[in-house]
């Protein structure tokens, strides 16, 4: 690898208890991982000691720390960054998906399809989403310390960078 060159590598929090109940997380504080999740991330961990990774960063989400921490055990280092957390989807959180799905079926198919077109009542905007994911992403990859990086973050954060690179 160059001089200067770094990798960055993008992970989804490992599965939360709102996951596994089908629950919108949005920005909800304190979903702790469920068991599978924790399986999930020690075997992250697994995966890590076996890279040569000189920093981690981290949503502030609980699901995403915990995961961070479990990967990297005892004495593992995270930077926490708050502008790595999900899309806020407002008046959605918490609510069962199939409980959308049954109130406005279009709504939520259009929401999955073409994000943009759909604001959700006190959710986050979508351009001002990709605006904050993008500075964030763009200061990690900055960062003069180099090195290969992890990124322990959301699925709707991966989704939106890896959508502006494509």
């Amino acid at each position: 690898m160059q001089q200067g060159k770094r990798k960055i590598h993008l992970v989804r929090h490992a599965e939360s208890v709102w996951n596994d109940e089908h629950r919108v997380q949005g920005t909800c504080p304190g979903i702790p991982l469920s068991e599978r999740g924790r399986l999930q991330a020690r075997l992250l961990g697994n995966r890590l000691r076996s890279m040569r990774i000189r920093s981690v960063y981290c949503s502030d989400a609980e699901r995403a720390v915990e995961t961070a921490r479990i990967a990297l055990g005892d004495g593992g280092d995270m930077t926490i960054v708050h502008d790595l957390r999900e899309l806020s989807l407002g008046e959605w959180e918490g609510r069962l998906i199939s409980d959308l799905r049954d109130n406005d079926p279009e709504l939520l198919d259009r929401w999955y399809r073409c994000p943009t077109t759909v604001q959700v009542d006190g959710a986050e905007n979508m351009h001002a989403f990709r605006e904050r994911i993008l500075a964030a992403l763009d200061s990690i990859i900055r960062n003069p310390g180099g090195g290969d990086a992890i990124v322990i973050t959301h699925g709707g954060v991966i989704c939106a960078y890896l959508t502006h690179l494509l």
